[in-house]
């Protein structure tokens, strides 16, 4: 199957996957209100960054070492495997000690929730090294089945519970965690055959992998912590869970123009790492011509029917959501496109490239949100993301043309050749599955 081919079908399931994690939210955000869903918002913003840190990449790594020392795989699968697992342990309760402590920043909360949510920290660093073994040879079956089959589960355990009225913050974080534990299950079971517990993790890979990961997880860390930190100051500066409940619904739609984009991401990793240096210029144009062209499409529909979106999927007690929403969307369109960067820098080895401008987009989202949020409110924190959002994109495309030679005007839209090129590839790989067929009926 060919890459494009690949990365239609996993954009595909991960659309559907959208849909129906859609849905989900929907449920938990009638059933729970402004309130709840911003406590649930919070809690899980901070497992997320929780998950991100306390492995310290390994995930990323793996993919890394993999890509670059195929023959290796199984020993850096069981070292990271093991690395992990303790890791997570430890970040877990952690996370449940200060969750049930600090009752004053993330509301009150039972041990049962807690640990729930703590144990996040473990199942989703694990699913992580399991979905990674599969992206080293770009498993796009097995992906797609993993993106459906996670989100439409947890659904039907939020449905059931709804109908029970059983439905609360505690259930909900389960619904959350229960996503990786199906990603885990299901990423196990067909990367069961490279793991092979008998051996022993030896310190040296372990040590390996850690200085890749971290040089990686810098990345994601910033990443992640860029599209949450505005929740988590809202908190503590605004002390308020209606407030975040209504800027994180605004925040949720607003992220489908991403989440409708990127599951071709980690596919780009796989393939840039082995791509040779003079194709990188044009690869990453293609891509960024694609995304661009598809979220503007969508940027579009979503910003005219911003508010109808909002009465109909969470009803008017959440109309103050719209204005967040319609502040985010451009936002972002552009933190889509610098993840294409950041993926790319990472896969030739320079994450320390993207960490540091993300730490520079990071504080001018800090300094924006302290500034703006005591006066403006969640509106405050939309412009402060969609301002340090913009930054990003501009410092790395930057780099882009510095080190790669990248041509910004190569990147904004889809040209006819694009499409011609892109119908081609679909129509020649139907013909070939379609020879295959007749060979084997004639067989």
């Amino acid at each position: 199957m060919a890459f494009f081919r690949k990365a239609v079908l996993v954009n595909g399931a991960t659309l559907l996957g959208l849909v129906i994690r859609l849905g989900q939210t929907v449920i938990l955000t009638r059933v729970l209100g402004p309130a709840g869903i911003g406590q649930y918002s919070l809690l899980s913003s901070i497992m997320m960054l929780a998950g991100q840190v306390c492995t310290l990449g390994f995930p990323a790594s793996l993919l890394y070492a993999c890509q670059h020392d195929p023959a290796n795989k199984k020993r850096y699968t069981v070292d990271g495997l093991w690395a992990t697992l303790v890791l997570g342990l430890i970040g877990a309760v952690i996370l449940a000690v200060v969750s049930k402590t600090q009752g004053g920043y993330f509301g009150p909360l039972s041990w049962t929730a807690c640990v729930i949510g703590a144990s996040y920290v473990l199942v989703t660093p694990l699913s992580g090294i399991t979905r990674n073994n599969l992206l080293c040879t770009i498993a796009a079956r097995r992906l797609s089945l993993i993106a459906v089959a996670s989100t439409a589960i947890p659904l039907a355990l939020v449905v059931c519970l709804a109908v029970a009225k059983r439905l609360d913050l505690t259930t909900a974080l389960a619904a959350f965690v229960l996503t990786s534990v199906v990603r885990l299950a299901m990423g196990g079971w067909w990367a069961r055959r490279e793991v092979d517990l008998r051996v022993q993790p030896r310190l040296s890979g372990v040590g390996q992998l850690a200085w890749m990961g971290v040089r990686l997880s810098g990345t994601d860390v910033m990443v992640l912590l860029n599209s949450t930190l505005n929740i988590m100051m809202l908190k503590a500066l605004a002390a308020d869970f209606d407030g975040i409940g209504y800027f994180s619904r605004g925040q949720q739609l607003a992220m489908a123009v991403v989440m409708a984009s990127q599951a071709v991401l980690p596919l780009l990793f796989s393939r840039w790492a082995a791509l040779p240096e003079a194709q990188i210029a044009r690869s990453f144009e293609l891509v960024m011509r694609f995304l661009a062209t598809l979220s503007a499409a969508v940027l579009v529909v979503m910003c005219v029917s911003s508010r109808a979106l909002i009465v109909v999927l969470y009803g008017e007690r959440f109309l103050p959501a719209v204005m967040p929403m319609v502040i985010l969307l451009p936002g972002t369109v552009f933190f889509l496109l610098s993840k294409v960067a950041t993926q790319l820098l990472g896969s030739r080895g320079l994450p320390e490239v993207s960490v540091g401008i993300l730490a520079l987009a990071t504080g001018i989202n800090v300094a924006l949100s302290w500034v703006l949020i005591p006066s403006l409110g969640i509106q405050g924190a939309a412009v402060a993301s969609t301002v340090g959002n913009l930054v990003l994109l501009i410092a790395l495309m930057a780099v882009m043309r510095t080190r790669y030679g990248v041509r910004w005007a190569r990147c904004l839209w889809l040209t006819r050749a694009d499409y011609r090129g892109m119908i081609k590839q679909l129509h020649w790989n139907g013909n070939r599955v379609r020879e295959s067929q007749g060979r084997l009926l004639q067989v």
